[in-house]
């Protein structure tokens, strides 16, 4: 695959910021044009010098990156045998413009750093605290928890208590728990997510809690008893965690009431639901028949919460593995897709603080004979840069089911939405189908070519698998942000046509355990331009910045930039 990109470097100044609007195209916005914000920065076009090859070889292949990343994988420490985990984090940790990867495992983590010759170098050993002892690691959540500009690492840990790593800026990692206040809770967290639920500038931490998988001698875990009408013990605790904006976190201890704190949760997803430009709390819990709903809660903008009204429609009685969030109908709110047993779910906006199951009327249902049974990382995005959304999810069976051969083998999914609004699995043909264990996922542009890859760890069995995509003619954008907090819980829209596209800037909020980079992604199919760019930030004031060609890479700098 070859890219050939224009060189050059375009910066174009926000056409009005400061003013607080909600999302979406309106006519009655009122922008200052005079006033002086954000500058986006522009790579220069890039493009596919032979789409053809997509077409003969496939859209995606796997790449190679070198000595260091074929022997990736855990090792075994004390004649234990190697022990992969769910989730991953996917971000440029050192500064650099690269994109690196932290491998959660049982036994040891790993941090691999791109290097300017397209290789991934292992720099475990100098760069993360413990590296050659069992990290017991299930998912990693990346934020600047500092504010200094730099991503830092939220450790969820399956036996014994939770880290929270500092970065230096260069992508060295320091373990700062005791002093963060971080609390000492061992009881199998899945994973953590970074937003700021208060509205004063820095990002707080839920932690989402389930059950512990692999007990040992010596683990405890202190849970209260559960109520009557639960079939299953207690889960969690659930924690919430506010940035005091020191370095430190304090639990917030009555934010939620017990069904919130104890239910057995995968993923908490910091997402404004009502469009009042707070944070408010989707739970993706497991064992929903038995002990508490998928459920959400709204936030008061100081960080107290209050259920969700189950009339609107978000309260589902599942097993939730986690949660994607896109724009599918184009209205300005948030739609959500759950992976579930048997089954997945696509909950559509239909007004403000509605929504309504859409999964059988876009003929989203899982394959039963592949068979595809317990789905768990999910992604919403524009996989074919066609202009809709896709969705694609990784397959495996539970622990329950880890020693059951039928149930072992569950190929991956990627449904392509089609014109018509339906969705089409288009995994074998695309060799997305892997037969692994899946849990975690994560999708966005490794190589900046456009065009978004996966990133597949492998839990309990093997290698974290990485599939880059092989450029094409259809034209896209991405947006970043650079700037302390990286714009988590931001809004991007663009304007192309007489539609507005929508991406939400929620790198640790999604899929299972994982952690993302918080570029957005758009496809766009035929689009040579757009006619405008809008950044709505997380307290509803708005960047906005005027005809952009498509196939670059932006980035919003910060004012005076």
């Amino acid at each position: 695959m070859r890219v050939r990109t224009t060189i050059g470097l375009l910066l174009l100044t926000a056409c009005g910021s400061g003013t607080p609007v909600r999302p979406g195209k309106t006519t009655d916005s009122v922008v200052d044009t005079a006033a002086v914000g954000p500058v986006l920065q522009a790579s220069g076009q890039i493009t596919c010098a032979d789409p053809s090859i997509r077409d003969r070889e496939g859209p995606l292949y796997t790449p190679s990156w070198g000595a260091d990343w074929e022997a990736r994988g855990p090792s075994g420490t004390d004649g234990q045998p190697p022990m992969p985990s769910g989730g991953v984090a996917v971000a440029d940790f050192t500064g650099d413009g690269r994109t690196d990867l932290f491998l959660t495992a049982d036994t040891p983590c790993q941090l691999f750093v791109a290097q300017p010759d397209g290789t991934m170098a292992d720099v475990s050993a100098d760069h993360i605290p413990g590296a050659a002892s069992d990290c017991r690691a299930w998912g990693a959540a990346a934020g600047d928890m500092d504010g200094d500009g730099d991503l830092d690492l939220y450790i969820s840990r399956e036996r014994t208590p939770d880290q929270l790593w500092e970065n230096d800026g260069t992508g060295h990692f320091t373990d700062v728990t005791h002093q963060a206040g971080i609390p000492a809770i061992a009881c199998g967290t899945r994973s953590a997510s970074w937003g700021d639920m208060d509205g004063d500038g820095d990002l707080d931490l839920f932690v989402a809690r389930h059950r512990v998988i692999l007990e040992e001698d010596g683990y405890t875990c202190d849970r209260p008893e559960p109520p009557e009408s639960w079939d299953l013990p207690s889960g969690g605790p659930n924690t919430l965690l506010r940035n005091e904006g020191d370095g430190t976190f304090v639990e917030l201890v009555d934010h939620l009431p017990f069904e919130g704190v104890y239910a057995h949760t995968f993923v908490g997803s910091w997402l404004d639901l009502d469009g009042d430009h707070d944070r408010d709390l989707i739970l993706v819990n497991d064992f929903g028949p038995t002990t508490t709903p998928t459920t959400a809660w709204l936030n008061d903008g100081t960080g107290a919460l209050e259920a969700l009204d189950p009339t609107a429609g978000l309260e589902l009685v599942i097993y939730g593995m986690s949660v994607a969030v896109g724009d599918l109908n184009e209205d300005g709110r948030p739609d959500l897709a759950y992976t579930d047993i048997d089954r997945l779910h696509l909950l559509e906006s239909v007004g403000p603080l509605s929504w309504v199951e859409r999964a059988a009327a876009r003929a989203l249902f899982p394959d039963p004979d592949a068979p595809q049974r317990a789905a768990w990382g999910v992604a919403l995005e524009d996989i074919d840069n066609d202009g809709l959304l896709d969705l694609a999810t990784v397959y495996g069976p539970t622990e329950d089911r880890l020693e059951e051969p039928d149930a072992q083998d569950q190929p991956d999914a990627l449904f392509l939405q089609q014109p018509d609004g339906s969705f089409v699995d288009h995994g074998v043909a695309w060799g997305f189908d892997a037969r692994g264990v899946g849990r975690g996922l994560v999708v966005t542009d490794l190589d900046g070519n456009g065009w978004l890859d996966f990133v597949r760890p492998d839990y309990r069995e093997g290698q974290t698998a990485v599939h880059l995509q092989r450029c094409g003619a259809a034209a896209w954008l991405t947006l970043g942000i650079q700037a302390p907090g990286h714009g988590y819980g931001a809004v991007v829209e663009v304007d192309v046509g007489d539609r507005t596209l929508r991406r939400y800037i929620n790198p640790s909020n999604q899929s299972l355990g994982t952690s993302r980079p918080s570029r957005v992604h758009f496809g766009l199919g035929t689009a040579e331009s757009v006619d405008a760019i809008r950044v709505v930030w997380p307290d509803g004031t708005l960047s906005a910045f005027e005809g952009v060609a498509t196939r670059q890479h932006l980035t919003v700098l910060p004012d005076g930039a």
